[in-house]
């Protein structure tokens, strides 16, 4: 089985392409880790997502893809530094804003709900039948206000946030390509204070489960 990983930052990855031997690492650039596994670092938000995974998987002929990366999560109990697997995604903010309500794009009549909320089957993974499965939001501006948040919280119910997801599973709809998405918690989605963050012990809880699923591809 060949494999796609797509990531938004070297950050993310660094500690699994190191593990692999590879150090530099930029945005754009592909890494091989083996015969049939590819690493793609897309850069930040759903646009550049869904560019790179949409370019790989018209030149790759990839079996799987996955979306890894750090989230904030909504869910208090959920612990910094645990990695999720998510069940649903959906791009929060495609929309209008109707005084202090909001309606979504298939309201408006300009899309189908199924082409920006997608639906993960995590329960056809195996490797993912040891991990807490969420509910997740894809936003192009991260939450940091609580009347922003308690809205979103109110319309949508989600577990964590991210800036990517989203945009990964359209292009792999499109592709036809099985897909699924794995995220680290790196903080509470509040009021935004740097201070309560914790990155680098979510990078490191994501790259030891992107090593132990890598190890089974391989």
């Amino acid at each position: 089985m060949k494999l796609l990983i797509v990531v938004s930052t070297p950050m993310e990855i660094a500690p699994t392409l190191k593990h692999h031997g590879i150090k530099n690492t930029d945005e754009g650039n592909l890494f091989k880790l083996g015969n049939n596994i590819t690493v793609v670092i897309s850069g930040v938000g759903m646009t550049a997502a869904a560019y790179w995974t949409g370019k790989i998987l018209e030149q790759d002929d990839c079996d799987l893809a996955i979306n890894a990366g750090i989230a904030g999560s909504f869910d208090m109990d959920i612990p910094l530094g645990e990695v999720v697997a998510v069940k649903s995604d959906i791009i929060a903010d495609l929309g209008a804003q109707n005084g202090d309500g909001f309606i979504p794009m298939n309201e408006l009549g300009f899309a189908k709900e199924s082409e920006y909320t997608f639906k993960i089957k995590t329960y056809e993974w195996p490797e993912l039948k040891s991990l807490r499965v969420v509910k997740a939001v894809s936003v192009n501006t991260v939450s940091g206000q609580q009347r922003d948040i308690e809205r979103l919280q109110r319309r949508l119910n989600p577990d964590i946030e991210s800036m990517e997801g989203a945009g990964f599973h359209l292009a792999c709809q499109n592709s036809g390509v099985a897909s699924y998405q794995l995220r680290a918690i790196s903080n509470y989605v509040e009021e935004r204070d740097r201070d309560n963050w914790d990155i680098s012990l979510a990078v490191q809880r994501l790259n030891v489960e992107l090593q132990r699923i890598i190890a089974q591809y391989r």
